[in-house]
């Protein structure tokens, strides 16, 4: 293993079990890449705010999340591909309006917001 530098892993299928849980193994091979000196990163299609308590539970040194949008280590973000609130204000205003769109769904880098229930966005979040 002198060879291997990093181990990448994505959440859901992977790291996760069938219950959406990490297991005591994954914990314990979390624990011998550590030793080993060997990155540890996980890859998903999640938000950060979704895949959070993963985060949390096996440290990883690096996260690509939002399908490769975002990239973090701790709490920086190395690369974030994101809308500017222009962009963001003009797709959103189109949507809310449509009367063909069930929900809306809205992944920011510090938490995702949704209207599943009719709720609205805060203001901030929809005005530049």
């Amino acid at each position: 293993m002198k060879n291997i530098k990093m181990i990448v892993g994505d959440l859901d299928g992977t790291l996760l079990d069938n219950n959406k849980q990490t297991s005591l193994e994954m914990k314990r091979i979390r624990v011998k890449l550590k030793e080993q000196g060997i990155l540890f990163v996980i890859a998903t299609a999640r938000s950060i705010a979704s895949a959070y308590q993963y985060i949390l539970e096996l440290e990883p040194d690096y996260v690509i999340s939002c399908d490769g949008g975002l990239v973090s280590k701790k709490n920086i973000n190395l690369f974030c591909n994101a809308l500017t609130f222009s962009q963001f204000n003009s797709i959103f205003n189109t949507i809310k309006s449509s009367n063909k769109v069930g929900r809306i769904s809205i992944v920011s880098i510090n938490k995702d917001y949704n209207n599943y229930g009719g709720e609205l966005f805060p203001k901030k979040l929809i005005q530049e």
